[in-house]
């Protein structure tokens, strides 16, 4: 067992780099380096930046980044969680809102808002200019190629009569 923050501050010493030479060189935020050479690992995100931040820098410097995170792991992260056999949902406490949170009365507003929009274009295209119930109004035509006389009938009622071909 040997010391984590230590020994990596010893390490950055003996090759004369300052924090700001570490930051720019491996891009990890001077809080967190420092917050490795001090262990307070409550500073940091998580346990899996803490591992990638602790390899990171322990190769930087020239040590084992795995010996680093193995040490940590069996000193100080937390177990992993163990999968729930019931599914989350089933298994979350309700809260006293009815257990939705925000997201199951947003869905219901959107849809809401959705059909109010759906029925108001409905309304809307049937009102413009024609409507789709009336039928089209006809206007009188007329073709006169022959001039009629009164009394007499421009159609006739006999079938038309076919030319002989050639």
């Amino acid at each position: 067992m040997f010391e984590i923050g230590g020994s990596l501050r010893e390490a950055r010493l003996k090759r004369g780099l300052t924090p700001a030479d570490v930051q720019k060189a491996i891009r990890i935020r001077d809080r967190y380096l420092q917050a490795l050479e001090e262990e307070r690992w409550e500073q940091l995100p998580g346990d899996a930046y803490v591992k990638g931040f602790l390899r990171t820098y322990a190769d930087y410097l020239g040590l084992d980044g795995n010996l680093y995170v193995d040490e940590y792991n069996n000193r100080f992260a937390r177990p992993e969680e163990q999968p729930l056999l019931v599914p989350e949902r089933f298994a979350r406490s309700r809260s006293h809102f009815g257990g939705g949170g925000l997201l199951r009365p947003l869905i219901v507003v959107g849809a809401l808002v959705a059909i109010v929009a759906a029925v108001a274009a409905w309304q809307l295209s049937g009102s413009s200019g024609t409507k789709h119930g009336a039928p089209p109004t006809s206007t009188p035509t007329t073709t006169a190629s022959h001039p009629t006389t009164p009394g007499r009938s421009t159609r006739s009622t006999s079938p038309p009569r076919s030319r002989p071909g050639p």
